[in-house]
C-alpha cells in the first residue's frame, strides 16, 4: 500500500507540477473590457477599457456609462491609473469620466496628476481640454470634485484627430 501511495504521488507530481517555473507568465500588457456597448441600453455598458501594465491597472481608455459600476464589481485598484485616453467625446465613451475622477480621488493617498489625451474640438464637440474643464473646472458641472479627496490636477492634451481619410495622419501633424 505504501508503494502504491508513493507511486501515485510521483505520477501526480510529474503530471501536475506545482513549481513556479511551470506557472504561466503574466502578460506585460493586458486590456480589460469594462464595457463594449454603444449608445443603446443593451446591458453591456458603454465603451470603456482599462490597460494593465505588468498586472497593474494604469490607463483608462474611454469612460462610457457603466465603467464606474464595472470598476467596483471587479474591485480594481485605481491607485496607479493616472492616464486617460478618450477616443471621442460621445456620451457612450465619456459619460462616466467624472465618476472615475471621483473614485480615484477618494481612494488616493496623495496628489494626483491626470494626463488626459483626447480629440481637438470639431463641430458640436468641444476640444478635450474644454470638456474636462466643463466637468471639473471652475464653474463646471462637478467643480466640487476638487474640494474633497486627493489634490487633483489635470494635464490635458488636445490631439488633432480627423476621421476624414483625406486628412493628414496624426503623426504627420505632431512632427
Amino acid at each position: 500500500m505504501k508503494t502504491l501511495l508513493l507511486g501515485t504521488a510521483v505520477v501526480v507530481s510529474v503530471l501536475f507540477p506545482t513549481c513556479a517555473r511551470c506557472a504561466p507568465a503574466k502578460p506585460a500588457l493586458e486590456v480589460l473590457v469594462l464595457g463594449s456597448g454603444g449608445p443603446r441600453p443593451f446591458g453591456r455598458g458603454g465603451s470603456s477599457f482599462i490597460v494593465l501594465l505588468d498586472g497593474t491597472p494604469r490607463i483608462l481608455v474611454d469612460a462610457g456609462p457603466g465603467a464606474f459600476l464595472r470598476i467596483g464589481e471587479l474591485n480594481l485598484d485605481l491607485d496607479n491609473v493616472d492616464t486617460v485616453l478618450l477616443t471621442h467625446l460621445h456620451i457612450d465613451h465619456s459619460g462616466d469620466l467624472a465618476a472615475f475622477f471621483n473614485a480615484r480621488a477618494l481612494s488616493a493617498d496623495g496628489p494626483i496628476v491626470y494626463r488626459i489625451f483626447g480629440p481637438d474640438g470639431s463641430g458640436q464637440f468641444p476640444k478635450t481640454s474644454r470638456f474636462v474643464d466643463l466637468l471639473v473646472g471652475k464653474g463646471g458641472a462637478f467643480a466640487y470634485q476638487k474640494t474633497f479627496g486627493a489634490d487633483e490636477s489635470f494635464k490635458v492634451r488636445d490631439l488633432a484627430i480627423s476621421l476624414d481619410p483625406r486628412a493628414p495622419k496624426l503623426w504627420m501633424k505632431m512632427a
